[in-house]
């Protein structure tokens, strides 16, 4: 037994600045490769930033926009709610069809003509 086991030191201490330097050597190459991915990443980053600011006023101008969609939506659904009402329609049967009531009288200016 204790030649085995001065046997298997002997074997593990020959291996031993071997396994340092693969060691070493692996960290190294594994260090390396990280540090190419972060610049290829920042690189790609940078490369990326004018299309992200773009889309970012794209973005701005469309909110823009649903707030004027949302404005002009809110008119048409006063609007609606007005021409419901009997002053509405005696509005637009006066200006746009020339009705009048029937105890009224209809007086025409013919010097503008």
């Amino acid at each position: 037994m204790i030649k085995e086991s001065s046997q298997n030191k002997n074997i593990k201490s020959t291996k031993t600045p071997a396994v340092k330097k693969n060691f070493f050597r692996s960290m190294f190459g594994l260090g390396i490769l990280c540090a190419a991915v972060s610049v290829i990443m920042i690189a790609r980053g940078i490369a990326v930033q004018p299309d992200i600011t773009a889309n970012k006023n794209l973005i701005a101008d469309l909110n823009a926009q649903i707030e004027q969609e949302k404005a002009r939506q809110a008119e048409v659904d006063q609007m609606r709610e007005n021409t419901d009402t009997d002053e509405y329609i005696e509005k637009i049967a006066r200006e746009r069809l020339g009705m009048i009531k029937n105890d009224e009288i209809l007086f025409i200016d013919v010097s503008e003509k």
